[in-house]
């Protein structure tokens, strides 16, 4: 029906209540089938309207929540979904989502948020602000307590177990394996109301705490993917043997380096080798980061040297929410003070301080919201945008845990 701009207060209600029925009926089933999904449908009565928390695993949770959480509801989701031409028109038609653009400023969407709960309609969020790439939940955006207590609704919190497994922001392919949904809580709106924005954050995040390979490693469920380790190069970036940045690929099972390091994926998620150093993925990306820190007076002391860079990518520019193809081969670069774009028809050397939001979520590249401007640089390859957005995050100072 609609990609609105700016506050999005709910439309059409009737009909995307009438779909969503529908779509509950009659495709969730085989979608919980098919994603081995072992979801059920609660005996609560919910008090309406609330915010709908989950642990933000894969683009499936929303399969996982509807289930569980029966009220109409909107869903807080990022735009890059309706970037594509055959979503731009299914997800208008057939959802009433609130659109958000990851690496600009929050204030539209929680207006929208707070428009929606006051005509009636449930709210589900994300707070953690994107999908996990290690396997484990992420920090909850402080703004988040805030917005809920400004809605002056109930909250519930749901948390989703091996989600990640089936389609991690990393992997090329989908897998099939058994996963869990529950219910943590359900909090009126009288508790939420005499709690501060500081303690529902910190009520948010004991609830959706999870680290998926600590369950995994406990419950050992199979997941049969294609190709275990394709793309696992989009989230590990450092080679832990000789810390090389950017030099790791995969190949159907394999994760293997430019100096020799290599391993290989198992079906539980897991990895083996003779020279095997984490045994997952989840401890290796807390190791690069911590490495990656350590590496930050370095950058500062020799400002100018390329700390990372890849070749061959398209510059896009975001009018509305179309992309605009700006040039189709530049070499992008990240040094200890800018972040340079060179290309056939595009030459930009943007200073880091003055880059407004820096997106790592974008498939296979970043998202940068700079001079009024926003930018997608993207690759043919698979590529770790979170590497850009940490490096950026890090030469700035910034302590923060999120990709």
């Amino acid at each position: 029906m609609r990609v609105d701009k700016g506050v999005i207060p709910p439309k059409h209600k009737l009909w995307y209540k009438t779909f969503m029925f529908f779509a509950r009926t009659f495709f969730l089933p085989l979608f919980k089938f098919v994603l081995g999904i072992k979801t059920k449908k609660p005996k609560i009565n919910f008090e309406t309207p609330a915010i709908m928390v989950y642990n933000h695993s894969t683009d499936f949770d929303f399969i996982c929540t509807v289930d569980l959480y029966r009220p109409y509801i909107r869903y807080v989701m990022s735009d890059m979904m309706v970037m594509g031409k055959l979503a731009g028109i299914f997800f208008p038609m057939t959802t009433d989502f609130i659109y958000r653009r990851k690496g600009e400023k929050a204030d539209n969407t929680v207006k929208s948020v707070i428009s929606t709960i006051k005509d009636g309609v449930s709210v589900g969020i994300a707070p953690e602000g994107g999908e996990t790439v290690n396997g484990a939940t992420q920090t909850i955006r402080t703004r988040t307590g805030e917005m809920i207590k400004q809605c002056n609704c109930g909250l519930v919190t749901i948390r989703l177990y091996g989600m990640y497994f089936i389609k991690p922001s990393w992997a090329k392919h989908t897998a099939r394996g058994q996963t869990f949904g529950e219910i943590v809580g359900t909090y009126t709106k009288e508790k939420i109301s005499n709690m501060s924005p500081e303690e529902i954050n910190e009520l948010i995040a004991k609830d959706l705490q999870l680290n998926q390979y600590e369950w995994q490693r406990e419950h050992k469920c199979i997941f049969k993917r294609k190709c275990r380790a394709e793309w696992m190069e989009k989230a590990l970036y450092v080679c832990p043997k000789c810390k090389g940045i950017g030099k790791l690929h995969s190949h159907i099972h394999e994760l293997k380096c430019e100096c020799g390091y290599k391993l290989i994926v198992n079906e539980y998620g897991f990895y083996e080798g003779d020279e095997v150093i984490f045994d997952n993925l989840y401890d290796w990306d807390v190791w690069q980061r911590k490495y990656l820190r350590s590496q930050r007076q370095k950058w500062l002391d020799n400002p100018d040297n390329v700390i990372l860079f890849n070749d061959h990518m398209v510059v896009q520019v975001i009018r509305n929410i179309k992309p605009e193809t700006l040039d189709n081969d530049v070499k992008l670069s990240i040094t200890g003070n800018n972040m340079i774009i060179d290309g056939q028809k595009l030459k930009l050397r943007i200073d880091l301080n003055k880059i407004v939001g820096l997106s790592g979520s974008v498939d296979n590249g970043i998202g940068v919201n700079y001079n009024n401007k926003y930018y997608l640089i993207k690759s043919s390859r698979p590529l770790a945008g979170f590497s850009y957005r940490f490096i950026y995050k890090v030469i700035r100072g910034e302590d923060f845990t999120n990709g």
